[in-house]
């Protein structure tokens, strides 16, 4: 009898590993799917080089005090072309060094693209996407913007890299594509919170007090000192992702738009 457990308990000890490592495997080759889907997109909607040079003289570059540190991406992607693919596309995000290079979407919900890629397959992956409560993406003083944050390190994964005080100091910048060209955005702020947080405040205004009062509170709740301080007539940017660690702990990302 006792040799019998000892062989079911092998048995069902064994059906668990190959259960487990079935599931990897699913997740991993969802996961692969979804890269090969944004890498596709990436190289159909990119700009040739001429344009891509011509776009990043703009002159909204001028604006900027430190130039010698502010990096304008080399590639620039055709907006029209990306729309072309899915009419929900609003720009594009990208942050040099990290596998953040992805287009944005707004959905008239949360929900659709949660796990839906741009093309509209399901997928763990899911897409970029500005909350749907946002009337006017990039224009308002506060556009929260979501992704994941993938076991693979892609989509929004690669904002958990600014728990590192030097590596934000290497890497101050978002960048993000729209019809209005690119906006650049100096991070200011950055720190873990939970999905319930005054960090998700909407209807904020430019020019009042509420802003600069969330402008204070996301200010203090940063990790680390940036010496950024915002103020309310800047606008401003809100990144948004999973820390993995529990359902409803989050780790965001604030920056003020710099260039207009």
């Amino acid at each position: 009898m006792k040799k019998f457990i000892q062989t079911l308990l092998l048995i069902l000890c064994i059906g668990v590993f190959y259960y487990s490592a079935w599931q990897l495997y699913c997740i991993w080759q969802e996961y692969h799917a979804g890269d090969e889907i944004y890498d596709s997109v990436q190289e159909e909607v990119a700009l040739p080089s001429s344009e891509q040079q011509e776009d990043s003289r703009s002159p909204q570059d001028e604006t900027v005090e430190d130039s010698s540190v502010l990096r304008i991406p080399d590639s620039l992607i055709n907006l029209e072309l990306l729309q072309q693919i899915n009419s929900d596309a609003i720009g594009w995000i990208r942050i040099p060094d990290t596998n953040i290079n992805y287009p944005i979407l707004q959905a008239e919900d949360n929900k659709l693209y949660l796990r839906r890629t741009i093309t509209g397959e399901y997928n763990k992956a899911g897409c970029i996407f500005v909350d749907c409560r946002t009337e006017n993406a990039f224009q308002e003083a506060n556009t929260i913007v979501y992704g994941h944050n993938l076991l693979n390190g892609k989509m929004f994964s690669n904002l958990m890299k600014y728990e590192d005080q030097d590596w934000y100091q290497e890497h101050p910048y978002v960048y993000i594509q729209t019809s209005d060209g690119v906006q650049v955005y100096e991070i200011y702020s950055c720190y873990r919170t939970w999905d319930s947080s005054p960090a998700y405040t909407f209807n904020l205004e430019t020019g009042t007090d509420s802003f600069q009062d969330y402008l204070d509170e996301t200010t203090n709740q940063s990790l680390y000192t940036t010496g950024i301080i915002p103020d309310s007539s800047d606008r401003i940017i809100t990144l948004s992702t999973c820390t993995n660690e529990s359902d409803d702990e989050r780790f965001v990302v604030h920056g003020r738009l710099i260039t207009r």
